[in-house]
């Protein structure tokens, strides 16, 4: 009978000393036996003596010795990435039900979001724990989650905390927080294309855009809207970066469509304006999803609450 992924993973561990794990972590970090062995309180003959069976574990050196103290071979460097990880993840289980403590806290988060969204999110997360908490670090990555379909798949692949979604609709299930509808519009020189609140359709598609994609294989909200209703447009230009749009744009005919949030942050200081569309379209549902694992992380709850503070700036 062929043995479950769990079950295998159970014997593997139940043939392994959790505890190696730790001492290969500190020995990883301090490059020294004598002092890896003050940090665990341990004798320096015991953690030698680990240091013998991790190299028979891996089946490598893991460590050799120099004058500059001990070096990790390119094994050893692939192995504590995964340890480091997996101790994270111990660390986070024990502490689940524990309080989060901002002002003691050193724990590392990873963020993923879009790049303008960075912008407000970025400054008000570093200002904050100047303040607050000072040894909280963030780790904001670029990140485009057009479909909530591959929501769980991008948060696990990327190892992210929470990102920031923008959606076209309300996911299912507990693992999400909604925080705003963003309109859909475009922007483009008020120069070119006037004062008024709406552009025409003969405007939009009869001058040239560049798209704003969140993904090369799927096209944009308006793309399709115009496809459904028989028309196309010229696009010039496919690009996920928002904030060089605010250099590109002024002074010429070209058009993007663009979210609401976004272009109050290109527009001002610019002869941009943003101009909602000749055609109903449903806005975008701004979201921060998290792993369903993390649930209960109070990290992770601490997280979100910045997270949300730092949009309704």
């Amino acid at each position: 009978m062929t043995s479950s992924p769990n079950e295998t993973l159970i014997s593997k561990l139940n043939r392994t000393n959790l505890n190696l794990m730790l001492v290969f972590y500190t020995l990883y970090r301090e490059r020294h036996l004598t002092k890896a062995a003050e940090t665990l309180c341990l004798s320096q003959p015991a953690v030698s003596h680990s240091l013998k069976k991790l190299r028979v574990i891996f089946n490598d050196e893991l460590f050799l010795k120099t004058a500059e103290g001990m070096e990790p071979t390119p094994t050893a460097n692939q192995i504590d990435a995964a340890i480091e990880k997996g101790l994270l993840f111990f660390e986070q289980a024990i502490s689940i039900n524990s309080d989060f403590d901002q002002a003691t806290s050193n724990r590392e988060f990873r963020i993923g979001l879009a790049d303008d969204m960075n912008q407000t999110v970025q400054p008000y997360l570093i200002g904050h724990a100047l303040k607050h908490a000072p040894n909280v670090s963030f780790n904001l990555l670029p990140t485009k989650l057009a479909r909530i379909e591959e929501s769980d798949d991008v948060l696990r692949t990327k190892d992210l905390d929470i990102a920031i979604a923008q959606l076209e609709y309300l996911p299912q299930g507990q693992n999400h927080e909604f925080l705003f509808e963003d309109r859909i519009g475009c922007i483009a020189d008020a120069k070119h294309y006037g004062s008024g609140d709406c552009i025409s359709m003969e405007a939009l598609i009869g001058n040239p855009h560049i798209l704003l994609a969140h993904r090369e294989d799927m096209p944009s909200l308006v793309t399709k809207k115009l496809a459904a209703l028989g028309l196309t447009r010229k696009i010039v230009a496919k690009t996920p970066h928002v904030m060089p749009l605010a250099r590109i744009l002024p002074g010429t005919n070209l058009i993007t469509g663009i979210y609401e949030s976004a272009a109050k942050l290109i527009c001002p200081g610019t002869s941009l304006k943003f101009y909602t569309l000749p055609f109903e379209i449903n806005p975008f549902i701004v979201c921060l999803l998290w792993d369903a694992r993390k649930d209960k992380d109070p990290g992770i709850r601490w997280l979100r609450q910045l997270l949300r503070a730092s949009l309704q700036v």
